[in-house]
């Protein structure tokens, strides 16, 4: 488990590596902040691990991690929305993703280490439908012909091979973890491997990528 733990973190490094040896492409874009999150992302994740060993880090992502990744996500796919209403597409998943995540916290949280599974779970099933809705406009245009320097392209492929792949998991996690440990021991490998793979994709998005 330590091993695809450290390599995780190696895949986040390294998508972090490539996004600063692009950074004469990126740094007028919008997409300086896409190198800015996977930093920090990177930074928590490495943190995570030294303080789970000290202590539970679930707090560590229920409050800040996890939803970091969902707005900025929500963010990111905004920004590639050329529609006229490209600023709903930002406040109703935020809105949304924020209100359960109040509601988690207020009445569904039950011990310390208790995963936030009710928000989570929106803010993936809100993600696949931004993820849903760009791949859409994305096959019906001219971008589709240029899909290897399309950085949105490569982050959306990223995107989708985690966060559709590990949507039982994350929905389930306290239930696998408290009654079917075998089965989320298994699962959490998977997991895992999901985000290595993310992660590389994320670093071919600054390598063939070209910024708009």
């Amino acid at each position: 488990m330590l091993i695809l733990v450290y390599l995780l973190n190696l895949f986040e490094i390294l998508a972090c590596i490539a996004g600063m040896l692009h950074w004469e492409k990126i740094k007028n874009t919008y997409w300086k902040w896409f190198l800015v999150y996977l930093i920090v992302i990177a930074v928590v994740e490495v943190y995570g691990i030294y303080f789970g060993s000290l202590r539970n880090n679930t707090v560590l992502y229920n409050y800040f991690a996890i939803p970091l990744q969902f707005l900025f996500f929500f963010w990111l796919f905004s920004k590639g929305n050329s529609s006229k209403n490209r600023q709903l597409w930002l406040i109703i998943p935020f809105s949304i993703y924020l209100a359960c995540w109040v509601i988690e916290y207020l009445f569904l949280r039950q011990r310390v280490t208790w995963f936030d599974s009710f928000s989570y779970t929106m803010g993936n099933v809100l993600l696949v439908i931004l993820l849903i809705n760009y791949l859409l406009r994305f096959i019906n245009s001219d971008e589709i012909l240029n899909y290897k320097s399309n950085m949105m392209f490569w982050v959306a492929v990223g995107i989708a091979i985690f966060y559709l792949g590990t949507l039982p998991f994350f929905a389930l996690r306290n239930t696998l973890y408290y009654q079917f440990r075998d089965v989320f021991t298994v699962y959490n490998y998977v997991q895992l491997i999901l985000g290595c793979l993310m992660y590389l994709v994320f670093a071919l998005s600054f390598v063939w990528g070209k910024p708009k």
